[in-house]
């Protein structure tokens, strides 16, 4: 009889993959299934891994199918609760991907459901764990301890990452999702306990559903009277398109700042490889500049391009 524990991997995300790897290569585990929304994603992670695993569309279906000792959950936080507490429900041990749910209510719930049912619930906060975070963290207890710890995380994101975000978001903001990191280091700080919370959050993108935010800004004050002030947004950094000469406006725009001072014939000639860029040789990613007529630029001082 094997001593192995059996889990069953859910989500091929970024952290659902980074587990299910991890999952594959400790002897102690026995990955007996992965699951996800997406055929592609998950027979992406199961080929990584060699092949060999059950692939589930269903959550529900695949517990009952497989009957794991354990369950590793790295989906969109909207699922957090009910794969939990189904989990628990089956006498599995959990394993959840922070934020662990996307209302307070919902994250008692789970640990209600674990207390109940006599196993184990573990959250992954990954920045228990790095050593440069854990340093980072054993030298504010020597230096005393911190009066304000600001962070600042605002990120650009595009094409592929954007529309993971965006999904990402439909679920919960970036002050939730990212915040819970840096509030968790300062309670391992400061060794205290949080007790008000202000902060303001804002929807900066049309894209996100109406109710939905991609910036917000929270303070935290703790019972020793320190703060922590966490600025977290995800934008997108190229909202019309990550090409921009691929963009009629952006054609117009550089052919009226560059009308005196390029020949028509160069300005022709740098647009065609612009348009080109991904399967341009490496002769012609060396002639990716315009150039003007000899001594332009030094004798017409007062006019450049930009």
């Amino acid at each position: 009889m094997s001593n192995k524990i059996r889990i069953l991997c859910v989500g091929a995300g970024h952290m659902g993959r980074s587990h299910a790897l991890a999952y594959h290569r400790i002897p102690d585990f026995e990955i007996c299934g992965i699951v996800t929304r997406s055929p592609e994603s998950r027979g992406r992670l199961n080929a990584e891994l060699g092949g060999g695993y059950e692939e589930f569309g269903d959550y529900h279906q695949a517990l009952a199918a497989t009957q794991p000792d354990a369950v590793s959950i790295s989906t969109y936080p909207d699922t957090h609760a009910p794969y939990a507490e189904a989990a628990f429900d089956a006498g599995c041990h959990v394993f959840i991907e922070k934020p662990l749910a996307e209302t307070v209510e919902a994250a008692e719930g789970i640990v209600a459901k674990a207390r109940g049912s006599g196993r184990k619930l573990v959250i992954g906060y990954i920045l228990r764990h790095p050593p440069s975070w854990v340093k980072f963290i054993e030298m504010a207890g020597e230096l005393g301890k911190p009066l304000v710890m600001r962070m600042n995380l605002n990120q650009q994101s595009s094409g592929a990452n954007w529309k993971t975000h965006k999904a990402l978001m439909s679920s919960i903001s970036p002050i939730v999702d990212c915040g819970v990191h840096y509030v968790d280091v300062m309670c391992q700080m400061t060794r205290s306990k949080p007790v008000r919370v202000s902060g303001l959050g804002a929807r900066l993108s049309d894209e996100l559903p109406e109710g939905k935010i991609n910036y917000g800004h929270l303070q935290v004050t703790f019972e020793d009277g320190s703060e922590l002030v966490d600025e977290l947004g995800i934008a997108n950094a190229h909202p019309f398109g990550a090409r921009p000469f691929g963009r009629a406006e952006y054609i117009k725009k550089f052919k009226t700042l560059t009308e005196e001072i390029l020949d028509p014939s160069e300005s022709a000639r740098f647009l065609d490889l612009v348009q080109r860029l991904p399967n341009l040789s490496a002769e012609e990613v060396v002639q990716l500049n315009p150039v003007a007529p000899a001594g332009y630029l030094v004798e017409n001082t007062a006019k450049g391009i930009f």
